[in-house]
């Protein structure tokens, strides 16, 4: 198993377009260091999603979350937040900007 960081946004969030700028820099590093990040869009529609990420041209999986469930279920509160799943499908870590001093440690477990 490989380690998952899920990051919740939304296209209308300033905080979160500075994220996705950040991953998208960061994407061959977190590839290369075995880490899955799966981007979850919190309550909007497709086309709208699709737009904005081929505006901003993401290399990576974008899923929607359009009723907002999947984000309920992380007990999410606001956007941007990350969550590191480790490797044994633990939660190990939720933080609203990169956690670039943490990740590190808890995916080399």
């Amino acid at each position: 198993k490989q380690p998952v960081l899920l990051f919740f946004w939304t296209t209308w969030c300033p905080f979160c377009r500075e994220e996705l700028k950040f991953l998208k820099s960061a994407y061959p590093e977190l590839v290369k260091e075995d880490l899955v990040l799966v981007a979850i869009d919190a309550g909007e529609s497709a086309a709208k999603v699709n737009n904005f990420a081929k505006s901003y041209n993401l290399p990576f999986r974008i899923f929607l979350d359009t009723d907002t469930s999947v984000a309920e279920a992380f007990e999410i509160l606001g956007v941007p937040t990350y969550v590191l799943v480790d490797k044994k499908g633990y939660i190990r870590l939720i933080e609203n900007f990169f956690p670039k001093e943490k990740y590190k440690s808890i995916i080399s477990e």
